[in-house]
């Protein structure tokens, strides 16, 4: 399969009849791999059953600076960080001075778990709203920890706190634009 039998829409991409996530690695020879996430028939779409959801968060030119911040707050691995310019000629990636160093896609692990994210197209950015990203913890001494390495330059919208379900809840919004929960819930019974 050539590339050229594939093409570009934002992180998805279409070949065929099937839909697949496609992630671009380039080992350090050059050579280019292709790593489809998930795939299902256009037919089939809507009967799959959903086995996880991550995250994908948006910046305007600071998701480099945001993924290395959240890999030392979460204690976690930068498993890709792939810019514009690494795309390869004619995928339809835009490819010019101002998005050439843009992410176009990061993704990080976190005690399996992933966080994704890129830079929106230049000058489309807008703040999040209407969401907010969940950390879940069970020790209330790494609850306090995160909430304070996030609050860094940020803004508290709710300080930490015990709450009725909760040894600690705090609610903030991160410096890169992005709201946060970091709860540590109660044992039940």
């Amino acid at each position: 399969m050539s590339l050229a039998q594939w093409s570009y829409l934002g992180n998805a991409f279409f070949w065929g009849r099937l839909s697949v996530q496609l992630l671009l690695v380039r080992r350090p020879i050059g050579e280019m791999v292709f790593v489809a996430t998930l795939a299902a028939t256009r037919e089939n779409r809507g009967k799959l059953m959903v086995t996880d959801f991550v995250t994908y968060l948006s910046f305007d030119g600071r998701c480099e600076e945001a993924f290395k911040r959240y890999e030392k707050v979460f204690k976690g691995k930068i498993a890709m960080m792939m810019r514009h310019s690494d795309a390869p000629p004619g995928s339809g990636v835009p490819q010019n001075s101002e998005t050439a160093n843009r992410i176009m896609h990061a993704r990080l692990e976190v005690g399996g778990r992933l966080l994704m994210g890129g830079d929106a197209p230049a000058h489309s950015s807008s703040r999040p709203q209407g969401f907010c990203v969940s950390v879940a913890v069970d020790d209330p001494a790494e609850a306090e920890r995160i909430f304070s390495q996030l609050s860094e330059s940020g803004a508290i919208v709710m300080p930490m706190t015990e709450t009725f379900w909760a040894q600690r809840f705090g609610m903030v919004t991160d410096e890169f634009g992005t709201p946060w929960m970091v709860n540590c819930e109660k044992p039940i019974g």
